[in-house]
């Protein structure tokens, strides 16, 4: 397809665009990774038109799941990942408050589940583990516990993860 595409790197927060662009405008697996969610999406309503759609699609970094058998030690290397190495694990809770709270109307919002591909996803899962035990929320014998599962349910073709995705829409209200 010939398609009159053009990317820009910019600022979530600061879009190069004037007002009322955009029939639609989008992100995706952008928003755990904002201190301040707020101005970004005001910053898309802005350069979407009015009647126009605004969606996001993130993560929930708290609904991630792994089979690693020890419950203790995968909620601490899960927590300590969702409240550390994202500023909004919990973003995909609160896109319905978000938009709300935006000035975005007909706001819906729907959710899914994401099977990792396991070796895609095992580095992941591995160095989540390494920075857990980097800040010290769990020991060396606790990293090893855990390096030792993810290695021995990937050599079985048993490694199984998953994370939750939500997809919010709403339209900036017609003036």
């Amino acid at each position: 397809l010939a398609l009159p595409i053009e990317y820009r790197h910019g600022d979530a927060q600061q879009l190069p665009f004037s007002e009322k662009t955009f029939d639609v405008s989008r992100a995706e697996r952008l928003f755990p990774y904002l201190a301040e969610p707020e101005p970004a999406l005001a910053e898309l309503v802005r350069v979407t038109k009015p009647g126009g759609a605004v969606a996001l699609i993130e993560p929930d970094f708290e609904t991630v799941t792994i089979n690693v058998s020890d419950r203790s030690l995968v909620r601490k290397v899960l927590h300590f990942d969702c409240d550390h190495n994202t500023k909004n694990g919990w973003i995909g809770r609160n896109l319905l408050r978000l938009f709300k709270a935006g000035g975005l109307v007909e706001v819906t919002v729907e959710a899914d589940v994401v099977v990792f591909e396991p070796r895609a996803f095992s580095a992941y899962f591995l160095e989540i583990g390494r920075a857990a035990n980097r800040q010290q929320v769990i020991s060396t014998a606790e990293l090893d516990q855990w390096q030792q599962e993810i290695h021995r349910l990937l050599s079985r073709d048993e490694l199984f993860c998953t994370i939750s995705y939500f997809m919010a829409v709403g339209r900036v209200p017609p003036k």
